[in-house]
């Protein structure tokens, strides 16, 4: 009887820890999915991130792309500015391409975000006051942008390359941001499908969740510590360093990115023996950049379009959005300026 009773009370005692241990554990389990949300809702509140870019699409040989014909809506936080992003049938934030007319020149745009226009509306995008400047002067010109945000030298190019057939660009203009030195060896590192998230939960947190895109900006800035460093930045303006040197290219980084451009422009006059390639910086008052782009400059089939001047002139605030450091209206102009000025010398 007595042995009984035990196995009766070790029965219970042990039911009791269960409960107890499951109540533990469920109280501590609402307690993170609480705190969870208080950080979820502090995160909005005071730190709101941009939200998930949904117009990319992955893409094995570039990487990724737009996906084509479809509108988007792309709110900034903080700003009430909201970018409206249109893409056509090739997958850009472009008009619908048409067939050159006869004796007609095509000038295609390549580059990342720059040239597509990130945080821009597109009618302010430097390439379309380009093509206003060349129609009120009275030259007829097919305009194609093939930008896309997050893209390298190697992208662009190759998919310009892949594309000549199609594309048949007379005159390029590549705008080389400090950054491609990086997202090539990226890319190049494990070619495929980027900047895509494919499995389904993580893709819905970084659809719906501030907290866990700040989270994993803050990853991919940690990872990324030892390769996006501060300058000595010698250029100051009212007290402040200029944003568009904010990046570090090491020697043998610069060398494989000049020989990139020099083998795309290779290319390019293999198909078109009269083409020309015109190159300008996002970071154009880099003192870095400037000397290295510019020994790029053959004064024939290959220019450097110098912006230094012009956009040293202004202030830092004048250079850059209110909303995003992208290119204010300002410099759009001194970039549409600068090319036309080129365009018309050819």
């Amino acid at each position: 009887m007595g042995d009984t009773e035990n196995t009766g009370d070790n029965g219970r005692i042990k039911r009791s820890w269960t409960r107890l241990l499951a109540g533990v554990l469920t109280a501590a389990a609402l307690s993170g999915v609480l705190a969870l949300l208080v950080l979820e809702g502090s995160v909005r509140l005071l730190w709101p991130q941009r939200p998930f870019e949904d117009w990319i699409a992955p893409d094995a040989r570039y990487g990724h792309l737009y996906k084509a014909n479809d509108h988007f809506q792309y709110p900034f936080p903080k700003s009430g500015y909201v970018m409206d992003v249109r893409t056509n049938s090739l997958g850009f934030r472009d008009d619908e391409p048409v067939p050159a007319k006869e004796g007609q020149k095509t000038v295609l745009f390549l580059g990342d975000s720059y040239t597509m226009g990130f945080a821009l509306d597109v009618e302010n995008r430097f390439d379309r006051k380009l093509a206003q400047r060349c129609r009120d002067k009275g030259k007829d010109f097919r305009f194609i942008n093939a930008g896309v945000d997050g893209w390298g030298t190697v992208q662009a190019s190759r998919y310009a390359q892949d594309h000549f057939e199609v594309l048949r660009p007379d005159i390029v203009v590549l705008t080389f941001c400090e950054n491609d030195p990086y997202d090539d060896a990226s890319f190049l590192e494990d070619e495929g499908p980027t900047r895509v998230e494919t499995r389904a939960a993580r893709l819905f947190l970084q659809r719906h969740s501030h907290l866990y895109r700040l989270a994993y900006n803050l990853r991919w800035m940690w990872q990324h510590k030892d390769e996006v460093r501060q300058l000595g930045r010698d250029q100051k303006q009212d007290g402040q360093a200029d944003p568009s040197a904010a990046i570090f290219i090491p020697e043998d980084q610069w060398q494989k990115s000049l020989q990139r451009l020099r083998d795309f422009h290779a290319a390019l006059l293999r198909q078109n023996p009269s083409a020309v390639l015109l190159v300008q910086a996002s970071s154009p008052t880099s003192t870095d950049v400037r000397s290295h782009l510019s020994g790029l400059d053959n004064g024939k089939s290959l220019f450097y379009i110098d912006l230094s001047g012009p956009v040293g002139a202004l202030s830092v605030p004048e250079r850059r959005l209110t909303h995003d450091p992208h290119w204010s209206a300002k410099v759009q102009e001194i970039s549409a300026q600068a090319l036309y000025d080129r365009i018309a010398q050819l």
